[in-house]
């Protein structure tokens, strides 16, 4: 029974830390918990004592959990940058001249092999701005 309470004691830090771990936010606090909990474990047979263990493992817990997170924050930044660049990649403007000789810029945006105009029209290759005049001109 003496190792059955600090092993599910464990095994709940374990569970709540990764989930912590997992959640925006949450990764140094998820990585102190989990860190607190093994050093506690590990402290209590060594001579750093349950507390002392506790108190390094949280540390080195937290300081792992801020470096899960910050890689992470860093991975949504650049996968919001490549969408962002395919996006631009996948788009063209035309610039419609209208009789008064003011400019309608019209998006395009590809679709396959076709280009697709903000009402829905396809066109087989990039349109001219006499091609868009009289849908979007004047």
């Amino acid at each position: 029974m003496k190792r059955t309470i600090p092993c599910m004691f464990l095994i709940t830090l374990i569970v709540v830390g990764v989930i912590g771990c997992e959640t925006t936010g949450g990764s140094t606090a998820g990585g102190a918990l989990l860190g607190a909990g093994l050093g506690a474990v590990i402290g209590n047979n060594s001579k750093l004592g349950t507390a002392g263990g506790a108190a390094a493992g949280a540390l080195v817990g937290g300081l792992v959990g801020h470096a899960k997170g910050k890689s992470a924050e860093t991975n949504r930044a650049q996968q919001a940058e490549i969408a962002r660049l395919q996006t631009q990649l996948n788009s063209t403007s035309v610039n419609v001249v209208n009789s008064n000789g003011s400019i309608t810029p019209v998006v395009l945006h590809r679709v396959g092999n076709q280009w697709q105009g903000p009402r829905g029209e396809y066109y087989a290759s990039v349109p001219s701005s006499a091609q868009l005049r009289p849908v979007y001109g004047f």
